[in-house]
């Protein structure tokens, strides 16, 4: 089980950080910081954190907010 989840999560990392520095470029940043690994966290396929923000946030209609 511990091995399980933790190749689960070692490919979610794989997924969301490269995500990450690629907005953080886009957006002329070095690195990313907060935002873009919210918005990269927000498009993941497994869909996570939207449902863990989806309660306080719609990701379509507050994008353009964290952007």
């Amino acid at each position: 089980m511990f091995f399980s989840r933790a190749r689960a999560d070692i490919a979610t990392m794989n997924a969301l950080l490269p995500a990450a520095e690629r907005l953080a470029h886009n957006q002329g940043e070095r690195e990313p910081a907060a935002e873009p690994l919210l918005l990269a966290a927000l498009d993941l396929p497994d869909g996570g954190a939207r449902r863990a923000f989806g309660a306080v946030a719609d990701h379509g209609r507050h994008r353009g907010s964290v952007d």
